[in-house]
């Protein structure tokens, strides 16, 4: 199997970035369309349906995206993610990340101990650095993918 790795620190989080929607990508595809739309608080509190889950992650991932582009100078408007039709998430996802490798390509290669000197206040209040930010992102997708696997083992018994 041949990979191509993106240089620097900053690609490296690209790459493991796009490995996560990679996975939730694979569980989407698992899944049928009436589960994808089914009500799932039934099932875990909290959430509503997958399709609703993959628009805030959607959202978020473009949220994220802008911050960090706001932390390099550069501020962006971010776009609208409404949740995506069973037939449109994998590409609405791939195009959410295609968003966000557009914002880090300029800066992949920044050295490491510039990480820590790039700093955004997130939404809720809390100081990231650039490498938290990205690593929050990766984590962020990990964690609803895991929720979907829940979903579909409790729904399917």
């Amino acid at each position: 199997m041949q990979q191509t790795f993106r240089p620097g620190s900053v690609g490296a989080l690209m790459d493991e970035y796009e490995r996560a929607a990679l996975e939730m990508k694979h569980v989407l595809s698992q899944m049928t369309e009436a589960e994808y739309t089914a009500d799932a608080n039934a099932i875990i509190v909290g959430l509503e349906s997958i399709k609703a889950l993959t628009g805030h992650v959607l959202s978020s991932g473009y949220g994220y995206a802008t911050y960090v582009s706001a932390a390099f100078g550069k501020p962006i408007e971010r776009p609208n993610a409404p949740p995506a039709p069973y037939a449109e998430i994998a590409s609405r996802l791939d195009d959410m990340l295609a968003f966000t490798d557009a914002v880090l390509k300029p800066h992949y290669t920044i050295p490491e101990e510039q990480l820590d000197t790039i700093t955004m206040m997130a939404p809720w209040n809390i100081p990231y650095t650039l490498d938290q930010m990205l690593e929050h992102a990766v984590c962020h997708i990990h964690r609803h993918r895991r929720q979907m696997e829940k979903f579909l083992v409790a729904v399917r018994g």
